[in-house]
């Protein structure tokens, strides 16, 4: 079994007999939005939200036969009558890897669909016992064909008590715990017995040990004909080698392969980090006082192997901070909530900075932010909630790192609800309510729930909720730009340009001239790097257009182009200039998104974010020219002119398209999403650097 791309090559799906072919025969808050509802509010991509289905609460040791055809869901799948509920380990049946608790052993429950290698019974005390993946699962063995749905997490199946079938998201984390750790490997190398293929028989003893995942393989993202003849056959498996490498793939689920079971609320997390404290004193990264209550214990040294696990391109922390503070609180005042739920803090606890916060404007702050969060890491912004929001509607079992410790919170009427119930976060992100008598005393708050919904909105400063940290530094302010000095073309002093007049007169700008076309362009210092103080307005070789698609100068938004347009070669941008990076792009977050919109240009209406430009970066809202992608856009329709200011980077997305950046004037947000080669977007160009 080799290590392939995800997903799984539909070529090799055709031939899949020739390889894996295993025959057939065998209480909410009011405050806080669903997903189909906050979608509108999301703001990179708001069209392409899907509601997160619900699954209603499994049963840990029985489930009730399914009496009808429709699709199941975990409390409706039909049990295997073998379920070992009784079955329970000891503490000595358990190794801890990187803070999770795996079975010493492949299991070995004799129930019915189970299977010893080469039919030898003795090879069941050698190996322990191969399994289908409905029998591990526990459930009818009509699945094997059909799709499951969704389930909560984590999914008991055949595993005893206290413990259940790993999730595809816990062996990815252990995968990645054992690149760092591979001594740790052969801890799931004591019994390589192979596995079972129901056309071929028994392969690869003494080669590979593969294991089942509680996860589907879902083959409705592949072409309607593979959909068609493979539907949900399929789930996830990881093997793990004697020459010590590891691989995953998903197999026909009427394949046999082994268990190992882990137990329940490890997650990657040592038992004792719960209790743990935080790391020594914070410095805040804004120029605000911090509180005198924000003097936190050395005794937490934070270690991202342990304590943290990858999702997508972010590091979760998997326990929320349990940091005792002064005004801090455990859920109904008990301290043992405190150890299972981590504890509850208002916004600026949580951002470690003096209470008058929790009524005023703090802002601005630079982004990363670190609040009482341990040192290496940061209180996440509202669009890293966003980016985290987008990955887990296409890997919704890493929800279940977001509802392990479901502690509610204490709302600003000084009530305790929702507890096991809703996993309710902060994030660094003030909520402007320009316009209203209490203007900023709101900040963004993410809440994941039993059901496996996802909600956000703005909450009183004063609440207090659950505290979840992301790896990163904090930011420090952008390095001194006092050594940097500016190019002045020649004529530029005499040229006019319709969209200067948005400028911040007080900035000294740098003027460049486009040898291709004569065009003439602002530049600014921003750190310790030079940029287009405007958008590109050069013509390129492929697609581009004005706004409304009117030709002349482009005036005031610059040209929108395609993706196709930033991969062109020599690049779209002036000589001496490039597209920009992600990481480069990343550093305008340093600032608050106020600091780069130009003061005027922008629909005011009594929640925007009012842009003052004092870094004369002079953002103005193009929005986009739309694609229609199947996602709601339609193609050649300008939307978000007036509200959004977008420009793409030269990351590439998943091959058909690139990242891009988003700042709002609603509630400042700055963030980073993907877009199809089709969308037109405008261009903003950094200098090289020498």
């Amino acid at each position: 079994m080799q290590k392939r791309n995800i997903p799984f090559l539909v070529t090799l799906c055709i031939a899949i007999s020739a390889f894996w072919g295993c025959g057939e025969n065998s209480t909410e808050i009011v405050l806080f939005e669903n997903d189909q509802d906050s979608s509108s509010s999301l703001s990179t991509s708001s069209s392409s939200v899907k509601s997160s289905s619900s699954s209603k609460k499994q049963s840990s040791s029985s489930k009730k036969e399914s009496s009808s055809s429709k699709k199941a869901t975990s409390s409706s799948a039909t049990a295997s009558s073998n379920s070992q509920a009784n079955n329970t380990f000891s503490d000595d049946d358990f190794v801890n890897i990187g803070g999770q608790l795996w079975t010493k052993k492949n299991l070995n429950i004799e129930i019915e669909g189970s299977r010893c290698y080469n039919d030898k019974p003795a090879n069941c005390e050698k190996y322990g016992r191969l399994y289908t993946w409905s029998t591990a699962m526990d459930i009818d063995p009509s699945y094997s064909t059909k799709e499951l749905g969704k389930i909560e997490l984590p999914h008991r199946g055949i595993c005893p008590e206290g413990t259940h079938l790993p999730s595809y998201a816990e062996w990815e984390w252990l995968d990645k715990y054992l690149e760092t750790n591979p001594e740790d490997r052969e801890l799931l190398l004591n019994q390589i017995g192979g596995y079972y293929r129901f056309s071929y028989g028994y392969e690869n003893e003494d080669t590979e040990a593969i294991f089942w995942s509680s996860t589907e393989y879902d083959f409705s993202g592949d072409p309607q004909e593979n959909k068609s003849i493979y539907g949900f056959k399929f789930a996830w498996l990881w093997v793990h080698r004697k020459n010590l490498t590891t691989g995953k793939d998903n197999s026909q689920k009427s394949c046999a392969a082994y268990i190992r079971c882990i137990k329940d609320s490890t997650n990657g997390v040592p038992k004792s980090s719960s209790s743990q404290k935080s790391s020594s004193s914070q410095t805040s990264s804004s120029s605000q006082a911090i509180s005198s209550s924000a003097g936190l214990s050395s005794s937490f040294i934070y270690q991202p192997e342990l304590d943290s696990i990858q999702i997508g391109e972010q590091v979760w922390m998997t326990k929320n901070l349990n940091i005792p503070l002064d005004g801090s609180t455990c859920y109904e005042n008990k301290d043992s909530n405190c150890e299972k739920y981590g504890r509850l803090y208002t916004w600026s606890q949580a951002m470690g900075v003096d209470t008058t916060f929790d009524m005023e404007r703090l802002g601005p702050i630079y982004i990363p932010h670190q609040g009482i969060c341990p040192e290496g890491t940061h209180l996440p912004s509202h669009s890293e909630w966003e980016t985290l929001y987008f990955y887990l509607q296409e890997h919704p079992e890493y929800k279940a790192y977001f509802i392990n410790q479901m502690g509610g919170l204490f709302d600003y009427k000084g009530n305790f609800t929702s507890i096991d119930e809703q996993s309710i976060f902060w994030s660094s992100t003030e909520y402007n309510m320009t316009g209203t008598t209490t203007p900023f005393k709101f900040a963004w708050l993410w809440a994941y729930r039993k059901d496996l919904s996802t909600g956000k909105d703005n909450s009183h400063k004063i609440t207090k909720a659950s505290v979840r940290c992301i790896k990163g530094a904090a930011a420090s302010a952008p390095k001194s730009t006092s050594s940097i000095t500016l190019d002045k073309a020649a004529g530029c002093e005499n040229a006019k340009r319709s969209n200067w007049k948005y400028l911040n007169p007080s900035i000294e700008y740098g003027c460049i001239k486009d040898s291709r076309d004569g065009r003439f362009y602002k530049t600014v210092v921003m750190g310790d790097r030079v940029w287009m103080a405007e958008n590109l307005r050069y013509e390129s070789k492929k697609s581009s257009w004005c706004y409304k698609e009117v030709e002349g100068e482009c005036d005031d938004y610059g040209r929108y182009y395609t993706g196709y347009a930033v991969s062109e070669s020599p690049s779209i941008c002036p000589e001496g200039f490039h597209i920009p990076t992600n990481s480069e792009a990343r550093k305008l977050g340093y600032y608050t998104t106020s600091t780069l919109m130009s003061v005027d240009g922008w629909n005011k209406a009594s929640n925007t974010f009012i842009g003052n430009n004092s870094t004369g970066f002079t953002l103005l809202p193009a929005g986009l020219r739309g694609y229609g992608n199947e996602r709601g856009w339609e193609t050649g329709v300008f939307d978000g002119v007036g509200n959004v200011a977008r420009f793409w980077s030269s990351a590439p997305y998943n091959g058909t398209g690139y990242y891009e950046y988003v700042f709002m004037n609603v509630d400042g947000n700055f963030g980073m999403t993907d877009k199809d080669h089709g969308f037109g977007i405008p261009v903003r160009c950094i200098k090289n650097v020498d």
